[in-house]
């Protein structure tokens, strides 16, 4: 079995084709979620280190409990509307054919995986890359 097909809803069935589209979307939505909550937190820690290292002698640049829970829940809200365009998965897949079905559900989880895992890794690259604004000092 792929690993794209074992979930409990699959083996149930003798194939991804004959699941709806709903039912095979929905049978990977906890390891989409699971994927997104794993990312967040590395990328937090690369966010911390990138903070650390660029902007250590930047006045105001730092991370506290407060700052730490803002961005927590600005990253559920952001998993929020991940779970929405997740959504874009079934919606499009109306307009494949019976044959591309197949093929379609895992190019499409896979990219949509893959972007959504890199996406939160953009902070950390931009801190590293363009530093903590006007008040920073070269090191």
């Amino acid at each position: 079995m792929s690993s794209y097909s074992d979930s409990p809803v699959e083996r149930s069935h003798a194939g991804a084709s004959s699941l709806s589209g709903t039912q095979w979307w929905n049978a990977r939505r906890h390891r989409y979620n699971v994927a997104l909550i794993v990312a967040g937190i590395v990328a937090f820690y690369c966010y911390v280190g990138a903070l650390e290292y660029r902007c250590a002698n930047v006045p105001g640049a730092d991370v506290t409990v407060f700052t730490t829970a803002v961005q927590g829940i600005v990253y559920l809200v952001a998993m929020g509307v991940a779970n929405v365009c997740y959504q874009l998965g079934p919606a499009l897949e109306r307009f494949v054919g019976p044959e591309g079905r197949a093929r379609y559900r895992k190019w499409a989880f896979t990219a949509g995986l893959t972007f959504s895992v890199f996406l939160p890794f953009a902070i950390p690259l931009m801190t590293l890359t363009m530093g903590c604004g006007p008040g920073e000092r070269y090191l």
